[in-house]
């Protein structure tokens, strides 16, 4: 199992929780109507073409033609690095063009797909609120705090592409600083991610049991 894996395998469980609790949407009855769960669907949709466009199609400037002028090395997301010796012995073995692309990259197709998700995230969030806290208790705070983990999560991933596009602007000068946090702010990025969503997931959970419970008194 690699690194990543301890990442991915969590993200896609919770997401499929989620995906599951937005289809049986009639048993969270603090959601007023249908709306803030169609808002949350069209996210995802939105999330998912853009992922398309700029990871699986090999579009100029997308995760997919950069790895192709890299000649199949994998860039410092898919494959962190913890040292500066090992991230710049990584960038030397990038071609020119490999660094040009993966520089652009940085703040075009890897900007646009984090902002999509973000968006995503954070109306995922503020469902699972309405849906685990009655409208008379929910307060500002408590969906700043659903919030607060998608704005982490993106900083980090900001963060993260600024650090690349740093190193490689400047490169073959060397910032050991920087490189040498690069993997931690990796790491960092996707524990943040893992977060946004296992949060929704817990507060539906916690609503869909608790729908569950007064029914069941009901029925009593």
């Amino acid at each position: 199992m690699t690194r990543e894996h301890l990442y991915f395998i969590p993200f896609i469980f919770a997401l499929g929780f989620l995906v599951g609790a937005l289809a049986t949407r009639p048993i969270l009855p603090n959601v007023p109507s249908s709306k803030s769960g169609r808002q949350v669907l069209v996210a995802g949709g939105i999330v998912l073409f853009v992922f398309v466009a700029t990871h699986a199609l090999s579009m100029h400037g997308g995760a997919r033609h950069t790895t192709e002028l890299l000649a199949g090395q994998a860039i410092f997301d898919q494959r962190p690095s913890f040292t500066g010796d090992e991230v710049y012995e990584r960038i030397a073995r990038f071609s020119p063009a490999g660094r040009e692309a993966y520089q652009r990259m940085t703040h075009t197709t890897d900007l646009i797909f984090p902002l999509a998700l973000f968006y995503f995230l954070v109306r995922l969030g503020r469902y699972a609120a309405l849906s685990a806290v009655p409208r008379s208790a929910l307060t500002p705070k408590f969906l700043a705090l659903v919030t607060v983990v998608p704005v982490l999560w993106l900083l980090a991933d900001l963060g993260e592409n600024s650090i690349v596009y740093a190193l490689l602007q400047t490169f073959p000068a060397r910032n050991d600083g920087l490189a040498g946090i690069l993997g931690f702010v990796t790491d960092a990025k996707f524990t943040l991610l893992v977060a946004s969503v296992v949060v929704p997931a817990v507060l539906l959970g916690v609503a869909k049991n608790d729908a569950k419970t007064s029914l069941s008194v009901q029925v009593k």
